[in-house]
């Protein structure tokens, strides 16, 4: 039985002076003098019976919150308190609400030792509906914080300095591959990190922080299957009334998955960098290969151009302006019909529409007009090629002035050649070697006594009619010039 109190309230005026006291607190109380009168109640069993204070201070018993089935049943447990037989636990028994519902109530009772204060009695009330209720929500807090930190992977610990003794929910155990509720020492526990890692989380040895102040750590822990797991720790170190490290609280997360993202994106972020370093050293090099060819191009001694599919050039190389005599800024303002007027734009266009059809390659002679107006043939090969979704034109130009001089050269030296050898007594035959072919002056048919028709045309043939012609004509000398 709870001792009683050493000074119990003598009158009213005493009551009183604890008024504001109880006022403060929720559980239930009510005093009863030696004649049974209920003498002082507080604001909490006020609310509790859903009484006033005036129905209850002067009442005696049966008071109004004794139910008639249990008056008998707390009377015997004002019995047992007269008898000194009280259980210091209390007693459960059911009270009743102006309303007339029922309650379960912890009732316990006190009894004042003094002068005056014989068969006094403190009775202090616990609704226990609404513990009950307190406890529910109590419970369903702690099934939600327990659902939330199984569902975010998150566990909370402590950690007593001084006696090295260690709290884990049943999350956090867990976490840690241990089976809830087995409550390992610090020291075993430790043992599941891994070695390389424990010393962050060596408590006892470690230099802590300052009060207040929060740490974070990540480390990892070793399962019984040997697959590893990655937590982050979080805490915040407390300290005792002296002002001295006492305890650590904190929480652990399951940050296995953050981690492997981590390195699968460390990883794709590597072979980026290996696959952007090799294109990058690839476009290098094509752009190196592509400043070359076009300085080849800028430098071939044949004429090069592009054109669009209307004709208008889009790209032109030196000896294309060295042919043309226009500069290229010059160039790639005109189309092809400015430098040949035999091509209009819908011979152009025309022309465009049977490559297409017949082969994209065209092979031709033209004469081009350079800026100064005079022309000069040239041999035209052109392509038709599609390049970024575009029909372009691709014409190499090779100039035939020189040739066509040559041709004409050649020509006239023949020509003179002939009248050479037509003017001459002697009779010539020429002989093509590869071609196994001869050719004969009128003169030496003459000679034969035949036309140049009836002449061979093979090496043996000429002998034979060498033979011929020395029996019949007598000849006895042939010079043969190679």
């Amino acid at each position: 039985m709870p001792s009683p109190p050493t000074n119990p309230p003598k009158s009213l005026s005493d009551a009183a002076r604890s008024f504001a006291v109880e006022q403060a607190i929720a559980t239930g109380i009510a005093v009863v003098d030696g004649s049974g009168q209920q003498t002082h109640v507080n604001d909490a069993f006020c609310r509790m019976v859903g009484c006033a204070r005036e129905e209850l201070v002067g009442a005696r018993p049966p008071f109004s919150y004794w139910p008639e089935e249990s008056v008998g049943e707390i009377e015997a447990a004002l019995q047992l308190a007269l008898a000194g037989r009280f259980p210091r636990e209390g007693l459960t028994l059911t009270f009743r609400r102006r309303s007339g519902e029922r309650f379960p109530v912890l009732l316990l009772l006190t009894p004042f030792i003094g002068e005056g204060a014989s068969g006094c009695w403190q009775a202090t009330v616990v609704d226990l509906a609404v513990a009950a209720a307190q406890l529910k929500a109590l419970e369903r807090s702690e099934q939600l914080l327990r659902t939330a930190q199984e569902a975010a992977h998150v566990g909370v610990w402590a950690f007593d300095l001084a006696t090295g003794e260690t709290w884990r929910s049943p999350e956090c155990e867990r976490l840690s591959g241990l089976v809830p509720g087995s409550h390992p020492s610090h020291e075993q526990w430790l043992q599941r990190v891994h070695p390389d890692d424990r010393h962050l989380l060596d408590f006892q040895h470690a230099v802590p922080p300052r009060a207040g102040e929060s740490f974070e750590v990540e480390f990892r822990i070793r399962l019984d299957t040997g697959e590893e797991r990655w937590l982050l720790s979080r805490g915040q170190m407390y300290c005792d009334a002296g002002g001295q490290p006492a305890r650590f609280v904190g929480t652990n997360l399951d940050i296995t998955e953050r981690k492997r993202t981590a390195a699968e994106l460390d990883q794709y972020r590597r072979e980026l960098d290996r696959r952007v370093a090799e294109s990058t050293g690839l476009l290098a090099e094509r752009s190196a290969q592509l400043v070359r060819t076009h300085f080849a191009m800028d430098r071939a001694g044949i004429g090069i151009a592009w054109n669009d599919v209307s004709g208008r050039f889009l790209y032109v190389n030196d000896e294309a302006c060295r042919q043309l005599g226009y500069s290229r800024d010059e160039l790639l303002q005109l189309t092809v019909s400015d430098v040949n007027p035999q091509m209009t734009p819908d011979d152009f266009r025309e022309l465009a529409a049977q490559m297409r059809e017949h082969g994209r390659r065209f092979n031709d002679q033209a004469v081009h007009r350079r800026k100064d107006g005079s022309t000069y043939p040239v041999e035209v090969t052109a392509y038709l090629e599609r390049a970024d979704g575009r029909e372009q034109f691709i014409a190499f130009y090779n100039d035939l002035t020189e040739r066509v001089r040559l041709e004409q050269e050649l020509r006239a030296s023949e020509q003179r050649w002939k009248f050479a050898l037509e003017a001459t007594a002697q009779g010539v035959w020429d002989r093509d070697i590869p071609a196994d072919k001869i050719d004969y002056t009128p003169r030496y048919a003459e000679m034969l006594g035949c036309a140049v028709s009836e002449l061979g045309q093979s090496i043996a043939e000429v002998y034979g009619s060498f033979q011929a012609t020395c029996r019949i004509c007598g000849l006895t000398a042939v010079r043969f010039a190679i």
